[in-house]
């Protein structure tokens, strides 16, 4: 299995954690645990990287194939509202402009993966059917448009979750409710900004998330459940137990058939669905510099052993093929 390299020297230096904690107001000793003991800045170095090249990919194949590729356009879309609700300071609006494209495109990622099956140019998907075409997809991790989506898809969804947070946090007598147009926010959104308004250190909700997935890969290796959560608590600043109750909000605020995580069967970890593989790798290159590559992949079965080779090749190859001349 390929592996990225931790930027040994980065973690080491003095001079970085005491600017970081200079910058960001926090103790040195915590900015040089969350450095040292967890890889928080070689791993965020990684996840933009990997957002970057994605969205390049998302691009570059919208701009080639749009006419042939119907989805492409929606996805290009998705990446400007995100991008639009940066301008938007009420969150209301913010709710209402990725709600209203949610229920439009409901189902983007399985279209995206029909499209391209029956009318792109290349052999990936052709002459699949359609189950196989899916499981290649969204298993395998080909095609980088269609991770890009997946991708976009959960950053709409941490972008959400903000709102949501924004709107448990604001006081009542700041605004005057949801107006007509916002009748494309769902119940499951009004209702769970009640039902978890006394959440614990709710602010940090939004950030939890977006550490999960693209900092931790979007899953949990079940045999050190503990152990994880305690780290990513310590990157977010959250206590183990406030990770783990953080972690089911997704099921209360976009209800899914049997949940967004699963346990799959004999490979030891707990997934959170449609977390692109290339971000699945990074979240295994992160423990293998926690852990250490014997005492990380010689704990987990056969099967989540295979997995992690997977994802980290994933990764490995968007990367190269991001530096490697065209």
């Amino acid at each position: 299995m390929v592996i990225l390299p931790a930027g040994e020297a980065l973690s080491s230096d003095q001079l970085i954690v005491d600017t970081i904690a200079c910058i960001c107001r926090e103790e040195k000793q915590l900015v040089y645990k969350r450095l040292k003991k967890i890889y928080s800045l070689c791993a965020w170095r990684y996840a933009f990287w990997t957002e970057r090249a994605l969205l390049r990919h998302l691009l570059h194949e919208a701009k080639s194939y749009r006419a042939k590729i119907p989805s492409l356009r929606a996805s290009i879309e998705l990446l400007d509202r995100i991008n639009d609700c940066f301008f938007m300071p009420d969150y209301r609006d913010q709710a209402f402009h990725l709600y209203e494209f949610h229920f439009k495109h409901q189902n983007l990622v399985t279209q995206m993966i029909e499209e391209m099956r029956l009318r792109a140019p290349g052999d990936e998907l052709r002459e699949l059917s359609p189950d196989d075409a899916f499981r290649t997809c969204v298993y395998e991790g080909k095609a980088p448009a269609v991770q890009a989506t997946m991708y976009l898809q959960h950053r709409a969804r941490c972008l959400l979750l903000k709102t949501a947070v924004d709107a448990m946090l604001t006081p009542r007598s700041s605004g005057s409710g949801f107006k007509l147009k916002h009748a494309f926010i769902p119940e499951s959104f009004r209702a769970f900004a009640e039902e978890v308004r006394n959440y614990p250190n709710l602010e940090k909700l939004p950030l939890l998330w977006q550490v999960y997935i693209l900092g931790w890969g979007g899953f949990i290796v079940t045999s050190r459940a503990q152990e994880e959560h305690e780290s990513i608590g310590l990157e977010v600043g959250l206590a183990p137990e406030e990770v783990e109750q953080g972690l089911k909000v997704f099921d209360h605020l976009f209800p899914l058939s049997g949940g967004w995580h699963f346990a799959q069967e004999g490979t030891g970890i707990k997934l959170l669905k449609f977390v692109p593989n290339v971000f699945r790798g990074l979240g295994v290159q992160r423990r293998r510099w926690i852990y250490g590559y014997e005492n990380l992949f010689g704990g987990l079965p056969h099967l989540g052993l295979q997995d992690c080779k997977l994802w980290a090749e994933c990764e490995y190859e968007l990367l190269r093929a991001d530096v490697s001349p065209s």
